[in-house]
């Protein structure tokens, strides 16, 4: 199913756009934070999306069961008169709601997932679309930095892309919350219908509901693990990216706040991406690093 559905190129996209990010964070220390918040898209809304549907699917078949049920309960209450009519109608139209639960708790996380698929793309096209830029600029200012002309103004273009970088983190950062809160919004959300569903499954003729519900949940314990040590090694390593980055590629470290300056502790040297800061003023520039000041 996941090359069915207009998500699969996901997952792709967003090692592009980690790729595209870094190359330019190489450049522009003030990238390196928003390399942060794009590792933590790191996933896959293409098979978010198919789970979703298929969710979708199995609430579907549930409803048109349920709708079947209670026109059969419906039916024999034309014909059949009696205590054994009351008691197999009662059964009936519990099953029916059984159903009907059992619907409604797909359908939900169906939504929820679907949803949710939708706004992990979106935002790993916004991290994409943030990488190409910054890639872009990252080639224009290596040329000025080649350039004896051009070089000067490099310093010039490496303010106006920081500039850019704050934003583009600000936005990044905005998109990420969202997805956040929509996952513990989701979590609450099915959490509180699976709970109404099990009480009242509980309480129209079907005891085992519980165990069912325990054994759903020991047969999803390698799931489980595995989610949790993703959200584990995504929620711990990535905020020891902005600072990995520039300590491999002696770019400037990073402020208090986050963001790359250029003037951190971490010396510039392993490259020359950092120059600009080093040339001397124009009256007494030759286009070359000044390391006298």
């Amino acid at each position: 199913m996941s090359g069915s559905n207009p998500f699969t190129a996901g997952q792709e996209l967003a090692v592009t756009a980690l790729v595209l990010n870094t190359g330019g964070a190489i450049a522009f220390p003030a990238a390196w934070p928003i390399v942060t918040e794009v590792f933590q898209l790191q996933s896959d809304p293409g098979a978010v999306y198919d789970a979703g549907m298929a969710w979708l699917a199995a609430g579907d078949e549930l409803a048109r069961a349920a709708t079947e049920a209670h026109a059969i309960a419906d039916a024999t209450a034309q014909a059949w008169e009696g205590p054994d009519h009351d008691a197999y109608d009662t059964k009936a139209r519990e099953f029916a709601l059984q159903l009907t639960m059992d619907c409604m708790v797909a359908m939900t996380t169906g939504l929820i997932l679907v949803g949710f698929a939708v706004l992990l793309f979106v935002a790993i096209m916004v991290a994409f679309t943030i990488g190409t830029t910054l890639s872009i600029c990252a080639v224009i200012y290596w040329a000025m930095l080649s350039s004896v002309v051009a070089a000067p103004g490099a310093a010039a273009f490496q303010a106006e892309v920081t500039a850019l970088c704050g934003m583009a983190k600000t936005v990044l950062t905005f998109s990420t919350k969202a997805l956040t809160l929509m996952s513990h919004s989701a979590s609450v959300a099915i959490g509180a219908m699976v709970t109404g569903n099990v009480v009242v499954q509980s309480f129209t003729g079907n005891p085992e509901v519980i165990g069912d519900l325990a054994s759903g949940a020991v047969d999803s314990i390698a799931t489980i693990t595995a989610g949790l040590m993703s959200y584990a090694l995504f929620r711990g390593v990535a905020p020891g990216m902005g600072q990995l980055g520039p300590t491999i590629f002696g770019v400037g470290g990073m402020t208090a706040g986050g963001v790359g300056t250029g003037d951190g502790p971490i010396a510039p040297g392993l490259n020359p991406f950092s120059w600009p800061g080093y040339f001397v003023t124009p009256e007494h520039g030759d286009g070359q690093p000044d390391h006298r000041r």
